[in-house]
């Protein structure tokens, strides 16, 4: 039985849960806010810190419901007068990940709030509210399961149980040993990642063209290749931007080795690669944004192994439908930022991700391609 038949067992008998809520869940015409910040504040309280238990969460504070477990939070607030302003960073166990994964990846997300101090500068429960970006992207509502109950009536859970207890590991496929997963694996976050597109600056030379060189011109559907050379040996990351400000992981994918080596040309996908890059159906102006780092990178929400689900069925990437398993709310956030930050072209939008990340070496560049409208 492998991780992934283990995992699909659990999630069967896990299918309709009882559960104790926090907040209620957004309906057209109701409470947009909710979940109000220090009942949020207070949750994680009881459950991570009192507890020592995971709770799970809806991100996603419109209709769509996205859930994640959050293991780990922090707090901090600061107070002006008879207000505090404050900030809960959150870490949720990402499922951006292949069915067989083993281990923690992070998504991590912050949000800012303010509420009211009473006469002894303590926090007034009740009335926080969201301020800036968490306005508009913040938790819907929160749950703890509080009973095991599958949907299908005919599913034993207790039977379920001993088959995990009894079933023999699948053997390994023989290959590299791969190392044990370590307790957690930190991502890149999307607001990171669109620092690191918009950034202009870098530690050693990378420069990269299409086949139809800056500016050429494509049809919808005609297949897209991209060459380039970097001047020291790294990790390379290509990111597709769609004129609408969508992003899309073009390599590595599943299967490919994405270590360039300095001073030698590559050519992205390789002519032995099963898939191609293309445009599926959106004219306008395209980007494809080239990031070599001296380290691999972990990007929040997206994966090698899910993101080959996005091909078209002839086996092409399609540059104009996204590839990140994001909300709804991270993805409108994200472009806009996106749209905003490359009109910008300020600089070194990404010092502070290569400091997170402990990057040494980075280097960045783009190019610009036109696709025609049938």
């Amino acid at each position: 039985m492998t991780v992934g038949d283990q995992k699909g067992l659990l999630a069967i008998i896990h299918a309709d849960d009882d559960a104790e809520f926090v907040g209620t869940r957004y309906e057209a015409g109701g409470d947009f806010a909710d979940v109000e910040p220090t009942a949020l504040w207070s949750a994680l309280k009881t459950y991570i810190k009192e507890k020592g238990v995971p709770i799970v969460a809806d991100i996603e504070p419109g209709e769509p419901v996205w859930n994640y477990p959050v293991y780990a939070y922090r707090t901090k607030l600061i107070p002006r007068g008879n207000k505090g302003f404050g900030t809960i960073e959150i870490w949720f166990a990402d499922d951006a990940v292949g069915k067989d994964f083993v281990g923690l990846k992070a998504l991590y997300k912050k949000y800012t709030f303010e509420l009211q101090l009473d006469a002894n500068g303590n926090p007034v429960m009740g009335s926080g509210k969201w301020t800036g970006r968490s306005v508009k992207d913040h938790p819907d509502f929160l749950w703890y399961p509080t009973c095991t109950k599958p949907e299908n009536p005919e599913v034993e859970t207790a039977q379920v149980k001993r088959m995990l207890r009894c079933a023999p590991p699948t053997p390994p496929t023989p290959t590299t040993p791969t190392p044990p997963p370590t307790p957690e694996i930190p991502a890149i976050t999307p607001s990171e990642l669109v620092n690191l597109i918009a950034d202009q600056t870098s530690d050693f030379m990378l420069d990269i063209t299409v086949d139809k060189f800056d500016g050429g011109m494509y049809d919808i559907g005609e297949k897209i290749s991209v060459f380039g050379k970097s001047d020291k040996s790294g990790y390379l990351y290509l990111i597709g931007i769609s004129p609408k400000g969508g992003l899309t992981v073009l390599y590595p994918q599943n299967g490919d080795n994405n270590k360039v080596q300095a001073g030698q040309d590559f050519t992205i996908p390789d002519p032995n690669s099963r898939y191609s890059f293309s445009i599926a159906s959106l004219p306008g102006k395209y980007r494809v944004k080239a990031i070599v780092t001296d380290k691999p990178l972990v990007i929040g929400g997206w994966d090698q192994e899910t993101s080959s689900l996005t091909r078209t069925k002839s086996g092409s990437l399609a540059m104009d439908i996204s590839n990140f398993r994001w909300s709804p709310t991270t993805t409108d956030t994200a472009q806009s930022d996106v749209c905003e930050l490359m009109t910008k072209r300020v600089g070194n939008e990404g010092d502070s991700v290569k400091k997170r990340f402990n990057l040494k070496q980075f280097a960045q560049d783009e190019v610009v391609f036109i696709v025609k409208p049938k």
